[in-house]
């Protein structure tokens, strides 16, 4: 095992993450695990790293006689740019604007969607199952 310096757990904050070395058979691996014993959920990083998703995802609801919106937003956005979440472009947009609009210019169907930016900065909308 060896300490990672300088690194803070997601789970709890603390300054106790490790990388450690299995093996099982004629495999070997490594991850990085939270060895504070007040941590929640010591395994968050490796969680975390393990989620392929670079885009947004959004997901469209209706409550009640209203729309509400979901934007879970990619970890490249924080480190990206000034970091600020709250400044988002893609959430400005569906919060100034209407429901979005598909390429039929009907508004889309209440679901789950991979938003991509485009080079043109509009939006690419793709529907998830």
């Amino acid at each position: 095992m060896s300490r990672l310096h300088d690194l803070y757990c997601p789970s709890c904050g603390q300054e106790d993450l490790m990388v450690v070395a299995a093996e099982q058979e004629d495999r070997k691996w490594n991850y990085i695990l939270c060895v504070s014993r007040e941590c929640p959920n010591p395994m968050a990083t490796q969680q975390l790293l393990r989620d392929p998703e670079i885009h947004h995802i959004v997901k469209i609801e209706q409550v009640g006689h209203d729309t509400d919106f979901v934007v879970k937003h990619p970890l490249r956005e924080r480190i990206e740019g000034d970091g600020d979440l709250f400044n988002c472009s893609l959430l400005q947009e569906i919060l100034n604007g209407p429901r979005p609009r598909g390429d039929d210019d009907e508004f889309l169907p209440f679901g789950t969607y991979r938003v991509t930016c485009l080079s043109d900065h509009s939006w690419s909308w793709e529907s998830l199952p």
